[in-house]
C-alpha cells in the first residue's frame, strides 16, 4: 500500500508539470497579445492628438510633439491669460475701489453724482492701465495661430475677455473729472 502511494504521488507530480509549461505559454501568449494591443492603441492616440508621424517623430527628436511657431504661440496666450490678464484684473479692482472711495468722500461736499474727483495717482494709474490693456491687445493680435482651431478659439475668447476689460476702464475713466 505504501508503493501504491508514493507511485499516484509520482504520477500527481509528472502530470503538474505536464500542464504547467501549457500555462507558461498561454500566459505569455496573452501577455504579448496584451503588449501588442496597448501599443497599437497609444500609436493611434499619438497619431490623433500629436499631429500625425511628423508628429510623433518630432515628440521623440526634439521633446515636444508641436512645431516651433505653434509652441511660441501657445506660451505667448498661456502668457497672457495666466498672468497679465490676472494683472490687470486686480490693477483695476484697485482702481474702482479707490473711484467708489473717492465716491463716498465726495458725497459730503457734492450731490451731484456724474463725476468724482479722484488724485493724480489714481489718474496716472488710470492712464497706465488703459495703456497695459492696449500692450495686451497689441500682443495678441500679433499672435499667429494659422490654421490651428484650437488656438484660434483660445486668442478669440482672450480677445473678448481684452475687450469686456477696455470697455469696463473706459466707463472708470469717464466717471473721473478730468
Amino acid at each position: 500500500m505504501n508503493i501504491n502511494l508514493d507511485r499516484l504521488l509520482q504520477n500527481n507530480r509528472q502530470n503538474q508539470n505536464a500542464i504547467l509549461p501549457s500555462n507558461r505559454s498561454i500566459v505569455l501568449i496573452s501577455l504579448c497579445s496584451l503588449i501588442v494591443i496597448g501599443c497599437t492603441k497609444v500609436t493611434e492616440e499619438l497619431r490623433e492628438r500629436r499631429g500625425g508621424i511628423y508628429g510623433i517623430l518630432r515628440l521623440l527628436w526634439e521633446g515636444d510633439h508641436l512645431p516651433q511657431e505653434i509652441r511660441k504661440s501657445l506660451n505667448t496666450l498661456k502668457k497672457i491669460e495666466q498672468t497679465d490678464i490676472q494683472k490687470m484684473k486686480q490693477s483695476m479692482d484697485e482702481i474702482e475701489l479707490g473711484i467708489e472711495i473717492a465716491i463716498l468722500n465726495s458725497v459730503d461736499c457734492n450731490l451731484s453724482f456724474e463725476k468724482v474727483n479722484v488724485s493724480s495717482t489714481m489718474r496716472k494709474k488710470m492712464g497706465i492701465a488703459s495703456s497695459e490693456l492696449d500692450k495686451i491687445a497689441s500682443t495678441l493680435d500679433s499672435v499667429h495661430v494659422n490654421e490651428n482651431s484650437s488656438l484660434r478659439a483660445k486668442r478669440k475668447m482672450l480677445s473678448k475677455e481684452i475687450v469686456i476689460m477696455m470697455e469696463h476702464m473706459d466707463v472708470l475713466i469717464e466717471k473721473v473729472i478730468t
